[in-house]
């Protein structure tokens, strides 16, 4: 027999020789038991205690014992509850499972009946805790990040298994894709999330401040130092520095930046003083780092010293089910911030979303859709209150890349000579996502979900000695 080790039930029963029995037949299961008489009491144990089975007994001395199914349905307590009672009137019988009851057992009762029925209850809870934790394994959003695609769906799950980690990160995508809201998750859903967050952005500093603001300076140290600068580096200790644009950093501060890495150890400007600090990195860039080292930007040794953990944020032109989810969302938070009307778009304007490249990405279309609000008021937005930026420049979706999504036309039929051969329609589908990648195996394969290699080895089978058109030397 298998033994239930800290289950706690909770026996709502005013008859003591009812109560002793239930102890005689499940003593051999290691059961916990507590006992009741009252409604009432049965009320402040569930406040106080958590239980895994009710055993409830409908005749009680202060009120019917339904009444406590009542309760636990109006406070959402969901706890498997088997009736027990006398009273095997149909009606009763229906009323007690419509209140959510799990099984109803008339007494007087055999050892083999409630065993049964507790065992099937617990069975039951199991599986119903695994249904909820399976819900929350496909996520809408993940802290400010939102999109139900498979390719964010992947982001989420790095993220969910790195957020504890001090590894470092390293984020890549196009501009308006959310590199730093990936950034912000990681560290709010890690064990830094009540250190500081520091970030700064390497494109927006001048090449001759960015040291000082990342190391600090001393009073004096150069001109226009009128007081001594902590820096960002001394600023995040404990908690997270966030390098944007990183790929921007000078090539002879990314030596000194290497060092620090390395030694966790700060020198600011004009000083002789060192200090620890203890921080996590996280870097993103908009380019392609590899590239950068290729191109004599970008140190090879500190790109792999920043190259722990890669995160792609995937660019929205191929995140096509996240569109509306995105514009609904922008539309509701501006409607609210701004007082307007807006209840949804028109079916013309959503339609355009979905074909249009965005181009800016997220960003692009947070911005469109503020602007509209601001600009306009009703109740559905039309292509008419559209800025002219985004109707005029005919950036469309290619219907190469559409065709090649749905994987099947829909036009062939199972008897037709001119079906696909499968390895084709693998083929085709597997070209256009390496052309929405701009000829990047790496990204593509990461999209596909299946390694640089599997895809080297498809296309010399595909091509059978043919070039493969256009693939980045990086790859």
């Amino acid at each position: 027999m298998e033994t239930n080790l800290n289950l706690n039930v909770l026996i709502v029963e005013d008859s003591r020789s009812i109560f002793l029995l239930y102890q005689t037949y499940l003593k051999n299961d290691n059961y916990k038991l507590t006992h009741v008489e009252y409604v009432r009491d049965a009320k402040k144990m569930l406040e106080e205690t958590h239980y895994d089975i009710i055993l409830l007994d409908l005749h009680l001395p202060d009120v019917p014992g339904l009444e406590l199914l009542k309760y636990m349905n109006e406070h959402n307590i969901k706890i498997p509850t088997i009736v027990v009672t006398v009273d095997n009137r149909l009606d009763t019988v229906v009323e007690a499972m419509k209140l959510n009851a799990f099984d109803f057992m008339e007494k007087p009762f055999s050892k083999e009946r409630i065993l049964v029925s507790m065992r099937n209850a617990i069975k039951d809870k199991e599986l119903n805790n695994k249904i909820n934790m399976l819900s929350t394994l496909n996520p809408t959003k993940c802290h400010l990040l939102l999109g139900e695609s498979a390719s964010m769906q992947a982001v989420y799950k790095i993220i969910e298994n790195v957020s504890q980690s001090d590894a470092t990160v390293f984020i890549t995508g196009e501009s308006g894709t959310g590199k730093e809201l990936c950034a912000h998750a990681l560290h709010n859903l890690g064990n830094r999330s009540t250190k500081p967050f520091i970030s700064l952005n390497c494109a927006s500093i001048s090449k001759n401040l960015i040291e000082s603001e990342i190391f600090g300076h001393m009073k004096g140290s150069f001109t226009n130092a009128y007081a001594n600068r902590l820096g960002a580096a001394r600023e995040a200790n404990g908690g997270v520095l966030f390098l944007d644009e990183i790929c921007e950093m000078d090539f002879e501060l990314q030596a000194k930046f290497l060092r620090f890495i390395q030694t966790k150890t700060v020198t600011p400007i004009g000083s002789t003083d060192s200090y620890k600090v203890d921080i996590r990195f996280i870097c993103a860039t908009n380019k392609d780092p590899m590239e950068e080292v290729i191109a004599g930007n970008f140190r090879e040794d500190l790109f792999y010293r920043l190259f722990v953990v890669p995160i792609q944020m995937p660019p929205l032109r191929i995140r096509s089910t996240d569109i509306c989810v995105l514009a609904r969302n922008f539309l509701k938070r501006y409607t609210k911030e701004e007082n307007k009307s807006f209840k949804d778009f028109d079916e013309d304007a959503i339609n355009f979303f979905m074909k249009y490249r965005w181009p800016g990405n997220v960003r692009q279309i947070e911005n469109i859709i503020q602007s509209v609000v601001v600009m306009n008021d009703g109740e559905y937005i039309t292509m008419d209150m559209l800025p002219p930026t985004i109707l005029n420049d005919n950036i469309m979706v290619d219907d190469y890349d559409v065709v090649h999504a749905q994987h099947v036309s829909s036009s062939q039929s199972a008897n037709d000579d001119s079906i696909t051969p499968l390895w084709l329609m693998e083929k085709n589908y597997v070209e256009s996502v390496i052309k929405q990648c701009n000829g990047n195996i790496v990204k593509a394969a990461g999209y596909l979900e299946i390694s640089p290699s599997t895809i080297y080895r498809k296309i010399s089978t595909w091509n059978k000695g043919d070039e493969f058109p256009q693939l980045h030397a990086n790859q």
